[in-house]
């Protein structure tokens, strides 16, 4: 019986609607949150292009935090097969991240690059692309999708605490909204307001497991995203439960 879950997470390069993953890392966990498996990978075809490296978010990082990665600088298709790999051999039944159809549509994007080697242009959100049926096919398994984005907008976010946090330390966005992102939550459930995302996929990956595995079981049951795997765009369910204006 498949029970373990596997988190992942991806660095980017490229358009923000057309993200190519250069760094991408996993971790595998029981229900209970122990860690079972753990890797990283560089990808090859993308972190070897010096015109995409350039646009990546963080490039100014890059020099500094990838020296001697050589050992785990693979090809794009040898990531892919091990993620199929570990999902099968460690009974992984649900797959996740922090903002998932973020990082769903980056893996996808990704291989329809590499595959064309560069000629293919991709749209975002192309109506002849369903990205989670992709994903499927290129990583297939049997497991079900969840992100935890939506999870903790509809749980441990809508917390009066949460909304005194924001304001104390003021987290908001330049149009006024809370900030949800992975490191304000972290920061907030861990009581830790020195955390600062690492921005390396197996990093983060860690991080955002340890905040699934910390979110109180029976909120997370009757929760919408718990349900249906995927929540539209989380911060507007923490914005409308505090009726959060726009600046």
């Amino acid at each position: 019986m498949r029970k373990n879950n596997l988190t992942f997470d991806v660095e980017t390069a490229g358009e923000v609607y057309l993200p190519l993953i250069y760094d991408i890392g996993w971790v595998i966990t029981s229900p209970q949150g122990k860690t079972l498996k753990k890797r990283r990978f560089i990808i090859k075809e993308i972190f070897e292009c010096e015109s995409l490296m350039t646009s990546a978010y963080y490039a100014d990082k890059v020099k500094k935090h990838y020296l001697g990665l050589e050992h785990i600088t693979v090809n794009f298709m040898t990531m892919v097969n091990q993620l199929r790999q570990d999902i099968k051999e460690n009974d992984v039944c649900r797959v996740m991240a922090y903002n998932l159809n973020f990082d769903i549509r980056a893996l996808v994007n990704s291989y329809s690059r590499i595959l064309s080697k560069g000629k293919r242009k991709l749209a975002y959100k192309n109506k002849k692309i369903d990205y989670k049926k992709s994903f499927k096919m290129l990583v297939d398994g049997d497991y079900e999708f969840l992100d935890i984005w939506g999870l903790v907008c509809e749980t441990v976010l809508l917390k009066p605490e949460f909304q005194d946090f924001v304001l104390d330390n003021g987290y908001l966005t330049e149009k006024g909204n809370y900030k949800t992102n992975a490191e304000v939550t972290y920061r907030f459930m861990f009581e830790d307001d020195y955390y600062i995302e690492k921005h390396t996929g197996l990093d983060d990956a860690i991080d955002e497991s340890m905040i699934y595995h910390n979110l109180n079981r029976k909120e997370v049951y009757k929760s919408k995203t718990y349900k249906t795997g995927f929540c539209g765009s989380p911060w507007r369910v923490v914005k409308n439960f505090f009726n959060v204006a726009w600046w």
